[in-house]
């Protein structure tokens, strides 16, 4: 993998940028993603060494090829003429790794010497692979009889005369590609995408060149690797609210989200930014209690749902549980409080319209916008006084496909015959 000298873009259209929107899935690369793993497995569990070349001369960074059942250099064509590492440059390298550790579940060392380092980063003064001229960057996938990892070449672009964003860029850009990250769609010089978006553009942002990877960056990272667990726990960027946790009929517990499903069965916490969830007495508890699809205890966990967007706390949710068992409210009852609570009207505004209202429902319980026929049919039904706000609550939260998502994230089979929706 190369990197091209880069051009600086003078902007790019939102509308375009829509059409082929770009997300953490692609930028990781298969390709990348097997050789790292391969490597990993030559190193100490999830540590991945790294070594910092810091000799002058020219280099052979040769190919690798088993043939007649022994490795066997291949090719010699990867010279570059290496150059010392300044302080600068090595705390920069440094940070990075320091700065991924507590982000993804692998471990960083630096080594001494590149026998049997995972990661050999060189910097250089000229590259030559025998095919383009202007590379400023390179990663090379390497196999021998030795093992796997990966060289690592920077082109310092101004003789170590200044510290430039561009050749950080270039540094931080080919570690990515060594941990699994691609160009955005394989296409590194698109004009909808700038170093703002990933550091796996080619492309200078409107800020300049980014020196640290993106959001998508570290998302595409943390779906390739996990995030960092070792302490028992994960802290995820991110409301509670947008994530949702699952059962398996294993009995393993899943979080999904942002970068796909996550088990967390073996953690002890999730930490969101506006909450903490314990697993085993907030996440494995509650759904310890769910006892079917129609019984109480899974109408008023899809209620949580469908009205809080939420959760249930496990208090709250034994509460209700308790109240609706001895016939001291109905779930009609219970629905109403919940639609006219401080929780639901902080959220949503104490005024909030008819249209908002059933948006919003479908939202919650659906992950969707409502389909014009039934945004129309529910409107007709609040506008005619045909139905109330709760009845289109309960309608939603009873709705097959209410309790279809519900039997999916939860393991759980129906007890009854599934009616059929109106919408």
């Amino acid at each position: 993998m190369a990197i091209k000298t880069p051009e600086l873009i003078s902007g790019v259209k939102n509308e375009i940028k829509e059409e082929k929107k770009l997300t953490y899935k692609n930028l990781k690369s298969e390709e990348a993603i097997d050789h790292i793993k391969r490597v990993l497995t030559s190193q100490e569990d999830e540590t991945l060494t790294y070594y910092i070349h810091n000799e002058r001369g020219a280099e052979y960074l040769g190919s690798y090829q088993y043939t007649n059942s022994d490795w066997a250099i291949f090719t010699n064509k990867n010279k570059i003429e290496a150059i010392n590492h300044n302080e600068f440059e090595i705390s920069f390298i440094e940070n990075i790794f320091k700065t991924l550790d507590p982000i993804i579940d692998l471990d960083f060392r630096r080594m001494d010497t590149y026998d049997g380092s995972a990661l050999d980063i060189y910097s250089a003064t000229s590259i030559d692979d025998g095919k383009e001229p202007d590379l400023v960057g390179m990663s090379i996938n390497q196999s021998s009889n030795m093992g796997s990892w990966w060289d690592i070449i920077w082109l310092d672009t101004d003789n170590k005369e200044t510290n430039n964003d561009n050749d950080l860029n270039t540094i931080i850009h080919e570690i990515g590609h060594s941990l699994g990250l691609s160009h955005p769609f394989d296409e590194p010089n698109n004009e909808l995408w700038s170093t703002k978006d990933t550091v796996m553009s080619y492309n200078m942002g409107p800020d300049g060149w980014n020196t640290w990877f993106s959001r998508l960056d570290i998302l595409a990272l943390q779906s390739i690797w996990g995030r960092e667990n070792d302490q028992g726990f994960i802290s995820i960027d991110g409301l509670s609210s947008d994530f949702e946790f699952t059962r398996t009929n294993q009995d393993k517990f899943n979080l999904k989200g942002e970068i796909g499903v996550e088990e967390i069965t073996y953690l002890e916490k999730i930490n969101f930014l506006d909450q903490s969830f314990l697993v085993k007495e907030d996440i494995k508890d509650t759904f310890s209690i769910i006892k079917g699809v129609d019984d109480i205890t899974g109408q008023l966990f899809r209620l949580y749902n469908t009205i809080f967007d939420r959760f249930p706390d496990i208090n709250g949710f034994k509460y209700w549980i308790g109240l609706n068992e001895l016939k001291l409210i109905d779930l009609k009852e219970t629905t109403e409080l919940f639609i006219s609570s401080d929780e639901f009207s902080n959220k949503n505004g104490f005024d909030i319209s008819d249209g908002l209202f059933i948006n919003q429902l479908y939202l919650n319980a659906f992950d969707r916008s409502p389909e014009l026929e039934g945004f129309q049919y529910w409107m007709n039904q609040l506008e005619s006084n045909l139905s109330s706000r709760t009845d289109v609550a309960l309608s939603i939260n009873n709705s097959h496909e209410s309790r279809f998502h519900f039997m999916e994230n939860t393991s759980t089979t129906f007890l009854e015959t599934i009616p059929k929706d109106i919408y």
